[in-house]
């Protein structure tokens, strides 16, 4: 979208694009609203003209990225929101495939198929699982629980709306936010419902929910509102509450504020980030914020022992002290590239942008030190890495497993 918009104009498409999404409007069209990447911030700044994305700066690379694996898991289902994000829980991979109308598991120790199963409705967005369960939403709102040794349905339960971020659970209680406001704990043994608690959604928000996060007997959640909440995982009952984002100007767009990246937690501190906002971190079982930045980001965060990891709204990517929160290092050479989340990997940062670049940075200082192109397009997801292998997933439904050397084995 080049051309100069009306910002009245511009208010009414994206209010429907990020909080309705689909009523006249394509699914890749509500996809590109949605992006991570500075397309939704440079149109909402009201300059009404997205940045052209940044040109592939030149550096010495000090390693070649080794391929791992390639395997197609299932079919093209990347286009159209919410993305369906594969499940990797209990040494299973959990994809979306028929043209969502099915799943198929994979062992990733293996790398063979375990099994698949085939629905009447549409699969809505992400999977979620624990030991003995994968978890599903239809695009009628059915939550499906099914096992996860034979994809067998056990059992299903209407949601009061669609469920946008994969359910989670830690095998006792499956909790599952929908798009109404509401986070919902349902017994993972049979489906019925053990609490619901509710906020209010904006009149604008980005068209999106951040995924749970369970922390031992507690389940913290972003919301619309812009703030963290944390509650008693058996219960529902509140914790805690904290503002990661408050709303501020004199328009609806200015105001906007959404929670929607994932927490995360590490040493009894969350880490979390508001579009519009902060980047906090709160003491995880008292919810004082210990400190914060003034930096809008909704793409997720990666931690390690001394540096918490963030891509921002305009694709800069930074590396905060995790006690503290001062800057250690950034690096803003992938403007407008609609980055991903970072993931850490050996001594190094890596994200992904849209057309399938995977940027490998130096830990230390940000730099730039290996890049390639495993995908074609956008990852499909957040990055992964398992037992030091980076997970990439594709549109077209591919997995890929790459390092940043060879294994031991293989010299």
């Amino acid at each position: 979208m080049k051309r100069p918009m009306n910002r009245t104009l511009l208010t009414s498409v994206l209010g429907m694009l990020l909080v309705s999404g689909c009523s006249g409007f394509s699914d890749r069209m509500v996809e590109r609203a949605n992006d991570t990447g500075g397309w939704i911030s440079e149109q909402l700044s009201g300059t009404g003209k997205a940045k052209d994305a940044a040109e592939l700066v030149e550096f010495t690379p000090q390693f070649k990225p080794v391929r791992i694996w390639r395997k197609s898991l299932g079919d093209s289902v990347g286009r159209g929101f919410p993305k369906p994000v594969p499940a990797m829980v209990n040494q299973q991979i959990t994809v979306i495939d028929d043209h969502r109308r099915g799943v198929v598991s994979w062992d990733y120790s293996t790398r063979k198929k375990l099994w698949s199963s085939r629905f009447e409705e549409r699969i809505a967005g992400g999977i979620g699982g624990d030991e003995n369960r994968i978890y599903l939403a239809t695009r009628d709102a059915k939550l499906l629980a099914l096992s996860a040794e034979s994809g067998e349905l056990l059992w299903q339960q209407q949601m009061p709306s669609e469920v946008l971020a994969p359910p989670v659970s830690n095998n006792r209680v499956v909790v599952v936010a929908t798009s109404d406001g509401k986070l919902i704990g349902l017994n993972a043994d049979d489906g019925q419902q053990r609490w619901l608690t509710e906020r209010e959604v904006p009149a604008l928000s980005l068209r999106g929910s951040s995924t749970p996060l369970i922390v031992g007997d507690m389940v913290v959640k972003g919301f619309a509102d812009g703030r963290l909440v944390a509650l008693e995982l058996d219960t529902g009952f509140d914790l805690w509450d904290a503002p990661v984002a408050i709303a501020k100007g004199r328009s609806e767009l200015d105001r906007m504020v959404d929670a929607d990246a994932t927490p995360v937690a590490d040493g009894g501190v969350i880490y979390t980030s508001a579009y519009q906002g902060r980047v906090v971190a709160i003491g995880q079982n008292s919810g004082e914020v210990l400190w914060s930045r003034s930096i809008s980001s909704f793409s997720g965060i990666a931690v390690d022992l001394f540096n918490i990891y963030l891509t921002d709204d305009q694709d800069t990517v930074w590396a905060l002290d995790r006690r503290t929160g001062a800057t250690y290092w950034k690096q803003d050479a992938l403007e407008a590239r609609r980055v991903s989340g970072p993931a850490v990997i050996d001594d190094y940062i890596v994200v992904s942008d849209f057309e399938g670049y995977l940027h490998w940075m130096d830990r230390e200082n940000g730099a730039f030190v290996a890049r390639n192109q495993p995908i074609d397009g956008p990852a499909l997801g957040p990055l992964r890495v398992i037992d030091n292998q980076l997970y990439l997933f594709s549109e077209e439904g591919d997995l890929v497993i790459l390092a940043a050397s060879p294994p031991a084995d293989e010299g």
